[in-house]
């Protein structure tokens, strides 16, 4: 059990460092290296502690979890101008979440926004 908590840890972490991804603050390499950092330390403690699968779940939920719950709060002090409440926010990211970026692209004048997205 204390395994499992280490790998939802592990999970949430990594989720926490991965949440600028699904924001314009996006840089690739940080984003990679912390996934690709938190995969592998969760392949390590499967590995070390004969756990099976349900680390790796345990690993995937965490940082689900994560990203549906710290991502709205990031886009809340990123683009406050769009007048959401953090459970707006929370459905949107987890419906479409490609609509808030193409609003936050359209209020900056982007000629990269296309609405038809």
């Amino acid at each position: 059990m204390i395994w499992m908590a280490v790998a939802v840890i592990i999970g949430i972490g990594t989720g926490v460092l991965w949440c600028d991804a699904r924001t314009p603050l996006y840089r690739a390499l940080p984003t990679l290296v912390a996934l690709t950092l938190g995969m592998v330390a969760t392949m390590l403690l499967v590995a070390a502690t004969n756990g099976g699968p349900s680390l790796s779940y345990g690993f995937l939920g965490g940082l689900i979890v994560t990203q549906v719950a710290y991502t709205p709060w990031l886009w809340s002090k990123v683009f406050p101008e769009a007048g959401f409440t953090y459970w707006q926010l929370a459905v949107r990211q987890f419906t479409h979440p490609r609509a808030l970026r193409r609003e936050y692209s359209m209020l900056l004048g982007d000629d990269n926004a296309h609405p038809a997205r």
